[in-house]
């Protein structure tokens, strides 16, 4: 889905940027991509604020939250710091394990 996404992306830039000279619609094209770059790094840094403070509000280390998941310390520690996705029964069992619906896990305020 997130590769249809990025090419969806792109083709939209190239259709609104077709009038323009190359040397434009290169420049508008980094433009957008870096924007889209922010945009996941915001995503990446909230889901990182709202994980910890879940895990913290159930008085939880990263150890034990890794051990009730069945994973390695450093995955969880991946997954909290929005260096790995994790699957969606990760999600899940966080979900019943903070017992906070993953949507509130993964969203922006």
């Amino acid at each position: 889905m997130r590769q249809f996404e990025d090419k969806a992306l792109v083709f939209a830039i190239a259709l609104s940027n077709i009038d323009k000279k190359p040397e434009e619609r290169d420049v508008l094209r980094g433009v957008k991509l870096k924007e889209k770059c922010r945009s996941d790094f915001k995503r990446r840094k909230i889901v990182r604020k709202n994980l910890k403070e879940a895990r913290q509000k159930a008085g939880m280390t990263q150890r034990e939250v890794a051990e009730k998941l069945g994973m390695s310390e450093i995955g969880y520690r991946q997954i909290e710091s929005g260096k790995r996705l994790g699957t969606i029964r990760t999600w899940d069992m966080l979900e019943d394990l903070f017992n906070v619906p993953q949507r509130t896990l993964r969203e922006m305020p």
